[in-house]
């Protein structure tokens, strides 16, 4: 109560962050998403409720687990507008359900997508991303291997199985082109950087470095997980292989100092 925009969005994303960091037994993590408002842009308290869910759907059409303030450039926008973001966002939802009771599966990949997705914004924050690209990606990886939906079960961890082209089927049309090709692609990213964007090879490398980095770490079905040490000096032996060496020397630094500052107990 008596506070502003700013105030309301520090405690939407307090309250996210207090729910995204306490999974719940049998479930796993639970995100949350927000909108704000305040009586600046608002005419009455009616105002005041729609146009904060309003800054919710817009949160939901961003890709979810996030705080978004009622922007006044939003009254500009006509209902249909407003409408197909509304639809895109519940197709979003849905696929993000899928992708957690596709993960739900199997005990090796619980939580496996938004670990991969830490890994994957983490890496491409430290690459010099901008920030939309940062946050284009965390929304594909979040959604990675929604594709696997059309395996069984036992197969959760079966080599070769490529699930990505599928899964890039089911996003087309509810994340960017790029975002699909990073998720058409990270099981066998490209050798090269085409003549479309370097940012399509790159990204299709980090996320691949990232969801190999989580096999590693924590298994995939088929493979025991390896210790801390044992897997980065796995993944160190990948660059230029499969994965991009500029990307996975990247990562082994990011894990490296982790390592690191875990061993001195900070």
């Amino acid at each position: 109560p008596g506070t502003d925009r700013h105030g309301a969005t520090a405690a939407g994303e307090r309250a996210r962050e207090a729910i995204r960091g306490a999974p719940f037994d049998g479930v796993g993590v639970v995100t949350l998403s927000a909108g704000t408002c305040d009586l600046d842009v608002a005419d009455d308290p009616h105002d005041l409720l729609a146009k904060a869910d309003q800054a919710l759907l817009a949160a939901k059409a961003q890709g979810r687990d996030r705080t978004v303030a009622y922007d006044v450039e939003a009254t500009r926008t006509g209902t249909s507008s407003r409408a197909a973001r509304f639809e895109q966002a519940r197709a979003l939802e849905a696929l993000h359900a899928l992708a957690r009771a596709v993960d739900a599966r199997h005990a090796d990949t619980m939580d496996h997508a938004h670990r991969v997705a830490d890994v994957a914004t983490d890496l491409a924050r430290g690459l010099g991303w901008e920030r939309r690209d940062v946050d284009l990606m965390r929304d594909a990886a979040l959604l990675h291997d929604v594709g696997r939906v059309g395996r069984p079960v036992e197969a959760a961890g079966a080599a070769g199985a490529d699930h990505a082209a599928l899964g890039a089927q089911l996003l087309a049309d509810v994340l960017t082109p790029l975002q699909a090709r990073w998720v058409g692609g990270h099981l066998d990213p490209p050798r090269r950087p085409d003549s479309t964007s370097d940012l399509a090879y790159e990204g299709t490398h980090v996320l691949a470095a990232a969801d190999v980095w989580d096999g590693l770490l924590h298994g995939d079905g088929r493979r025991a997980p390896l210790p801390f040490a044992a897997a980065l000096r796995t993944l160190h032996e990948m660059g230029g292989g499969r994965i991009d060496a500029a990307v996975v020397a990247a990562l082994t630094a990011e894990l490296t100092a982790t390592m690191g500052t875990r061993k001195g107990g900070t």
